[in-house]
């Protein structure tokens, strides 16, 4: 699935447009066009999703150790 997070901290080098998009903090607003946005575009929520499971398998318990 597409990623909608706010752009806060490290999360924008996380979350880059390739794999999702980013909210202004604390404004629903921005959270809602989003989340409209996608709903309006399942071939962009699809591509954004695929995208995704390619980033997260860059990480692993093996790379990223407690």
């Amino acid at each position: 699935k597409p990623v909608i997070a706010s752009n806060v901290g490290g999360i924008p080098e996380l979350i880059t447009k390739d794999v999702g998009l980013l909210v202004e903090p604390k404004n629903s607003q921005d959270l809602a066009e989003k989340m409209d946005y996608l709903l309006e575009n399942p071939d962009i929520c699809d591509t954004l999703g695929k995208n995704a499971i390619e980033k997260v398998k860059k990480y692993s318990e093996i790379r990223i150790p407690y």
